[in-house]
């Protein structure tokens, strides 16, 4: 897996290329509803898009990993992050301080997105940062899945 922009050439992210490019020749596609959603190594995959391909993307869902430094410079786009506080593969620590860069980055203020439960906090041009941070470990929660699909539609509106 491809987990710095850069690594191995970009493959992975050449193939998001190919396979959007693909997409939109076949299929009559919206940008403004196009989403990239993962988990674990998926998810920070979904940030070195975010960082490098952030213009393709209506919004982006992170589950169980960080997005770190990685997205300094990335576009700003409404952004969801799920994570368990007993996460034994990815420290919940590190996960946490992904919602200050995102929230920085977003032009929010990291005080204004609760550490708890869901949180929702909007910047002035309305993009979205939501966190969901449940009691669980390195899972993908079920109730995760609906809240994911209602904050696509709300970005793809």
């Amino acid at each position: 897996w491809q987990i710095n922009p850069g690594d191995m050439s970009d493959r992975d992210v050449v193939f998001t290329d190919a396979t959007l490019d693909a997409l939109a020749k076949r299929h009559n596609i919206d940008p403004q509803k196009v989403f990239a959603v993962g988990h674990s190594n998926g998810a920070r995959f979904v940030g070195i898009l975010w960082a490098l391909r952030g213009q393709h993307f209506a919004a982006l869902a992170f589950s169980a990993a960080q997005a770190d430094a990685l997205i300094d410079a990335a576009e700003p786009r409404s952004v969801f992050m799920g994570m368990g506080i007993h996460d034994n593969l990815v420290p919940f620590d590190w996960q946490r301080q992904s919602i200050k860069y995102a929230a920085i980055r977003l032009g929010i203020n990291p005080d204004a997105v609760k550490q708890t439960g869901v949180s929702l906090a909007n910047n002035k041009n309305g993009i979205e940062l939501m966190t969901f941070i449940h009691p669980d470990g390195h899972i993908w929660p079920a109730e995760q899945t609906r809240m994911i699909v209602d904050f696509f539609k709300r970005q793809g509106q």
